[in-house]
């Protein structure tokens, strides 16, 4: 009940997290209309009063969405530290009931927790802008749907590049992890029976094994890393692709009467930060596949720290179940 009333408490915050991002996003269409009015309307009104009072607006629009994105950051790193705070200790706890000697499940329960922790403060709010990305295909399209369709393009590929990463980077991290593990077990077993590795002259070939486990990890980081590198690569290849190929199409269609001058500056504004919230979405996306694993074992060890609790019938505080995960992370 304690831990219920914490979270309906913390709830507020989290709605004020989502409507932050309902106003961040469309505050940034302030610059590309700036830009529309006063190179396509005040240069014909001549009128000074409309430009000040358009400047003033413009700088309170961006002023507030920079506000507001310092706040959502601020409240999103406070929720994660309360995430590792709260369900912290009842998992050590746990790890250390059950570790006989051996520290993993602890580590593994806090590896999973710190991952979480990441992933609520470097990546919900990407990809809570990511859901504002049609409306900038949006606005583009109607600025010109010449213009519309090379950013929907784009971003498609975008979305195939981060695909592709995906694919061609996991299996080595995978490996690469699984030879780090066998290389702190080596060391962790050999450490626990010093006498016996020395009495049989063991040291050697478990060194042999451990350099072994550690020449494949560094080789398959080294793998995952280059492919990684070339996809980066890749994105920002594509982000300068777009913006030569959007101001080059505007003009075009500037030359055929269609743009304006200020509607070209306006389209590749906008279509600049649409891009860029899906880059920053793609680039988060390891984090959410992660963190979507790290959830699933936080979920089964917190309920068997609550059925463990229940059946000693320890009504305490700290027993915290998989319920409660379950509605933090709705």
């Amino acid at each position: 009940p304690m831990l219920r009333q914490e979270w309906r408490a913390s709830a507020a915050g989290l709605a004020v997290v989502l409507l932050f991002s309902a106003f961040i996003n469309p505050l940034k269409f302030a610059m590309p209309l700036y830009t529309l009015q006063i190179l396509d309307r005040i240069p014909s009104s001549r009128s000074i009063e409309t430009l000040f009072m358009l400047t003033l607006i413009a700088l309170l629009a961006v002023l507030a969405g920079v506000t507001m994105e310092a706040i959502r950051k601020r409240m999103l790193n406070r929720w994660g530290g309360w995430v590792e705070r709260r369900f912290g200790p009842p998992l050590v706890a746990a790890g250390i009931g059950m570790m006989d000697g051996d520290s993993s499940p602890a580590n593994k329960a806090l590896s999973d927790l710190r991952t979480l922790r990441l992933f609520i403060e470097r990546a919900i709010a990407p990809m809570l802008d990511l859901m504002w990305a049609p409306l900038f295909v949006a606005a583009v399209y109607l600025i010109h749907p010449l213009l519309g369709a090379i950013m929907l393009g784009a971003i498609a590929i975008r979305v195939l590049l981060a695909l592709a990463q995906e694919s061609l980077v996991s299996e080595p991290r995978r490996i690469a992890g699984h030879a780090r593990d066998d290389a702190r077990d080596i060391v962790t077993s050999a450490q626990r029976s010093a006498d016996t590795v020395g009495a049989l002259g063991m040291a050697e070939r478990l060194s042999q094994r451990w350099q072994g486990s550690v020449s494949t990890r560094l080789d398959e980081r080294d793998r995952a890393s280059a492919r990684s590198d070339l996809m980066a690569a890749l994105g920002q290849g594509l982000y300068r692709v777009l913006y030569v190929g959007g101001m080059g199409t505007g003009i075009y269609l500037v030359i055929l009467n269609e743009l304006t001058i200020g509607g070209v500056i306006a389209a590749n504004i906008i279509l600049r930060f649409g891009f860029r919230i899906v880059d920053r979405g793609a680039r988060r996306w390891r984090m959410l596949i992660r963190a979507r694993s790290s959830y699933r074992s936080l979920k089964t060890q917190l309920a068997g720290i609550g059925s463990a609790h229940e059946d000693a019938g320890n009504t305490s505080d700290v027993s915290i179940g998989a319920a409660d995960l379950d509605a933090l992370l709705v």
